[in-house]
């Protein structure tokens, strides 16, 4: 029922097993982790909260693993502060804010999670957050399937992104994560955009079918894009535009309806190494 805080918090240093129970409806959080609290949340649905159906928090390194989040107009899972947590085999469809966020000095690993039709972003990283974010799917998506901006940076790997209207992958603002050997298919705006000032390395991912540019750098970004595989393209494989620069090296692009690479920018971009088979 309704609750502006939490239906049920695990505080100090707190261990335990939080297990197969339904939370419905609460104003604020479903479940709150803070302090150095250590538990196993699993198994649990979570429904209608307003705030974050899953917080964790201080310095917390607790698992939440395979709970059911959905329909919850908040976020599904926030992490933020210094936790740690291990976010793994979640299913989280149809929240009204991004799905999962992780913000703060955060680390941890989000990995193997399930993320359908969420109206909000699939995955936020943000602030000084460095988290491992692996092997999660992600589809039906207006909003970018994942997003790192601010001073993140982390790794973002081995990712599955199906068949989401907008973005794929957005590197934002002053980020520079590692992306690789991600697979990308079916997205409305470019599967992955780095731009504002960001950096990073784009590395060994494989984009297939997606209407829209596959790479695009904008902005004043500076990043590595190296040994991609690019299909199937509608627009160019790679566009850096506007004052953009960094390294083009190695990627493979094929079938592409235009250009395999655009170049429209007063930026510094080397280009190298690339094939392009039509």
């Amino acid at each position: 029922g309704e609750n502006r805080r939490a239906a049920l918090a695990v505080r100090g240093q707190a261990a335990g097993v939080v297990r197969n129970n339904t939370l419905e409806d609460n104003g604020g959080y479903g479940i709150m982790v803070t302090h150095y609290a250590a538990p196993l949340v699993e198994s649990n649905v979570l429904r209608g909260h307003a705030t974050a159906a899953v917080y964790v928090t201080g310095q917390s390194e607790c698992v939440i693993r395979g709970n059911h989040l959905e329909d919850n107009p908040g976020y599904g899972i926030m992490v933020s502060a210094s936790a740690k947590p291990l976010l793994e085999e979640n299913d989280l469809s149809r929240q009204g804010m991004p799905a999962i966020c992780v913000r703060g000095s955060a680390e941890g690993i989000i990995r193997g999670n399930r993320l359908r039709d969420n109206h909000g972003h699939g995955i936020v990283v943000g602030g000084g957050a460095r988290p491992i974010v692996e092997g999660n799917a992600i589809s039906g998506h207006a909003m970018p399937a994942i997003t790192v901006k601010e001073k993140a940076a982390g790794i973002v790997r081995g990712n599955h992104l199906e068949a989401n209207a907008g973005y794929g992958i957005v590197v934002a603002t002053t980020a520079s994560p590692l992306v690789e050997d991600n697979d990308l298919s079916g997205h409305g705006l470019p599967a992955i955009a780095v731009r504002d000032s960001a950096e990073g390395v784009i590395r060994a991912n494989r984009l297939r079918g997606n209407s829209h540019y596959g790479i695009l750098l904008a902005g004043m970004a500076r990043a590595t894009v190296e040994g991609n595989v690019i299909s199937g393209q509608k627009h160019p494989a790679i566009a850096v535009l506007e004052r953009a620069g960094g390294i083009i090296r190695g990627n493979h692009l094929e079938g592409t309806d235009g250009y395999a690479i655009l170049l429209r920018s007063t930026g510094q971009a080397l280009l190298a190494d690339n094939h392009w088979a039509p």
